[in-house]
């Protein structure tokens, strides 16, 4: 900030308003600290993690091709997106405890990108 009005001063100009954009506006630096923030308070509860594992939902999945109307897009239905990914994100959790992690499951981190 000091720099920007040092640069306004030298040129003659008068700096504009500022405006900070708040963690929850997705893709923004301060909601990228706030995630490592988030995803560090976990480690430190809970210990470093054996796993990482990622889950993308693909917008061209048949589940999701069936729900849309004729010239609609996935883009154009983000709830049938969220629903499907939710869906599909809790089978997998389920999949892993019932399989091995049953008694090791401590924590899950739930970031979503747009």
């Amino acid at each position: 900030m000091d720099h920007l009005a040092n640069e306004a001063e030298i040129e003659g100009l008068r700096p504009g308003r500022v405006i900070i954009i708040p963690s929850s506006f997705q893709g923004s630096p301060r909601a990228m600290q706030q995630n490592y923030q988030d995803a560090m308070a976990i480690v430190r509860k809970y210990g470093k993690p054996d796993l990482f594992i990622t889950f993308t939902c693909n917008p061209i999945w048949r589940k999701v091709e069936e729900q849309l109307f004729p010239g609609q897009t996935p883009s154009d239905r983000p709830d049938l997106k969220t629903y499907i990914r939710t869906n599909h994100s809790q089978c997998l959790r389920n999949r892993i405890s019932k399989a091995w992690l049953t008694t090791l499951s401590h924590a899950y981190y739930f970031g979503q990108r747009r």
